[in-house]
């Protein structure tokens, strides 16, 4: 039998974080219940704070082509840029989700994704704006598939 050694770096292996979504909403349930409705906005705006003030310091310094380009980074990393329609004009960055890939998979693991989920959206960009300068308005939210429509604005 002859003996085949592969050398992968982990760099080159596909990441897909689908399972974090799960385990987000199980979160976000858990400070509901503990800690109300407004523990969980209040945990988002913390993390939005936090994890994504590079981005929102982006958007500062270079303004909203830096969220279209983030919003369809994380739409090709989710292998889901069939979801995701944005346009750019006059100082506003319209955004329209098809479908959620996060709650398209939760669903097919069986999970109906709680009714905080959709905060993952709402304040999470809310506060990202907000911390950019912007404003944020979000348009529609359907439940069952992610489905939503937003703005940023000057």
């Amino acid at each position: 039998m002859k003996k085949i050694v592969v050398e992968k770096k982990s760099s080159e292996n596909k990441y897909l974080h689908r399972s974090f979504h799960i385990s987000c909403d199980e979160g976000l349930c858990y400070l509901a219940q503990r800690f109300g409705p407004e523990g969980v906005i209040e945990y988002l705006q913390f993390a939005a704070s936090r994890y994504y003030s590079p981005l929102s310091d982006k958007m500062s310094k270079e303004g909203l082509n830096a969220m279209k380009t983030h919003l369809e980074d994380i739409y090709e990393t989710e292998e889901a840029t069939d979801a995701l329609y944005t346009e750019l004009s006059g100082g506003v960055l319209h955004v329209v989700i098809k479908w959620c890939p996060a709650i398209r998979y939760m669903k097919s693991r069986g999970r109906t994704p709680s009714p905080w989920y959709m905060e993952t959206t709402r304040t999470l960009y809310h506060t990202i704006a907000k911390n950019a300068g912007y404003g944020f308005a979000l348009d529609s939210y359907d439940n069952d598939t992610g489905a939503a429509e937003f703005r940023f604005l000057q």
